[in-house]
C-alpha cells in the first residue's frame, strides 16, 4: 500500500468538505462529514470549523484551519486516520470530485 501523506490527507479532506456538491456528488461527502463530526464530538472549535465548510465566503483560512484539525485527530487515533485515508483515495477515483483536488502526485 502506498504511503499519503497525512497533511495532504488532511488538506483533502478539508477540500471535500467545504465544497458544495452537485448532483450526483461523489457519494463519501456524506460519511466523511459523519466521521469527522463523530471524531469532533466535545471540541467546539472543531466543530465551529466543520460547520462552516460550504458556506458561501468561507475561503481558504476556514479549510485550512480545518485540515489542521483534522490532521491533530488523525495523529492521535490511527483508526480514525485510517478511514479518512480509505475515503479520500475513494474520492480520488471518482472522475468528477477528483478534477477538483490537488494532485496527489509527488512532484518531481
Amino acid at each position: 500500500m502506498i504511503e499519503i501523506d497525512l497533511m495532504f490527507v488532511s488538506f483533502v479532506a478539508a477540500l471535500l468538505l467545504d465544497s458544495v456538491p452537485e448532483p450526483p456528488g461523489w457519494p463519501g461527502r456524506t460519511t466523511l462529514r459523519q466521521l469527522v463530526r463523530a471524531r469532533f464530538s466535545g471540541d467546539q472549535a472543531a466543530l465551529l470549523a466543520l460547520a462552516g465548510m460550504g458556506a458561501a465566503g468561507a475561503g481558504p483560512g476556514r479549510v485550512e484551519a480545518l485540515a489542521r484539525a483534522v490532521h491533530r485527530y488523525a495523529e492521535q487515533d490511527p483508526a480514525f486516520r485510517d478511514d479518512l485515508r480509505r475515503l479520500v483515495v475513494d474520492a480520488y477515483t471518482d472522475p468528477i470530485t477528483a478534477a477538483g483536488l490537488p494532485d496527489p502526485s509527488p512532484p518531481l
